[in-house]
């Protein structure tokens, strides 16, 4: 009983994206998919399982910044760079945000059109900065204030959801400060869904 315990929360927590990179995942895919034979699970099941923390473990959101709202806007942009350690292709589908009615991803190229998807090739990153892609968030329940925080929820083909910690800068503000170290600036870390 405890045995299929555990195993539903290794499944539960693989499914809902517990932040794994490198050869950590790939030990974690191999725990799970190892209990699963154990438990007598589907291969199907025990496939699917692992090829969501492979996929999870491939993808990397930093530098997740916006600018703060003046006045009485209600609409803002946020901005972002992912990145795809793996070498098959990823697909951003989706974002939600407590603090918006509407979130979409917007692809650049001077048109800022909203797109269903934005594909994240392997092994390459994809920047969202201002005048390029960005996720636009519209109707704001409250104004964005420097120094504030909020998190914005990424939704992907393959690797699920990641929950992602969106710092919120000045109005004029170009970026973070800390842009340049990715790994210092990780948004995802500790904020996992």
């Amino acid at each position: 009983m405890n045995q299929q315990r555990h195993l539903r929360g290794a499944l539960v927590a693989a499914c809902l994206g517990v932040a794994m990179i490198g050869a950590t995942a790939a030990i974690a895919a191999e725990d799970v998919t190892d209990e699963a034979v154990e438990e007598g699970l589907s291969e199907a099941d025990e496939a699917a399982a692992a090829a969501i923390v492979e996929a999870r473990a491939n993808i990397s959101v930093t530098n997740a910044w916006t600018r703060a709202t003046p006045g009485n806007a209600t609409n803002a942009a946020v901005y972002l760079r992912i990145g795809n350690i793996g070498a098959e292709p990823e697909k951003l589908i989706g974002a939600r945000a407590e603090m918006s009615e509407r979130v979409m991803i917007h692809s650049g190229g001077g048109q800022m059109a909203a797109v269903e998807s934005l594909d994240i090739p392997g092994e390459d990153a994809v920047l969202f900065a201002p005048n390029g892609n960005h996720i636009m968030l519209t109707d704001l329940r409250s104004p964005l204030l420097e120094g504030d925080s909020f998190l914005v929820q990424l939704e992907f083909e393959k690797g699920g959801s990641q929950t992602v910690s969106v710092q919120v800068l000045a109005a004029n503000a170009v970026g973070p400060a800390s842009a340049g170290a990715a790994s210092a600036a990780d948004t995802t870390s500790g904020a996992t869904e």
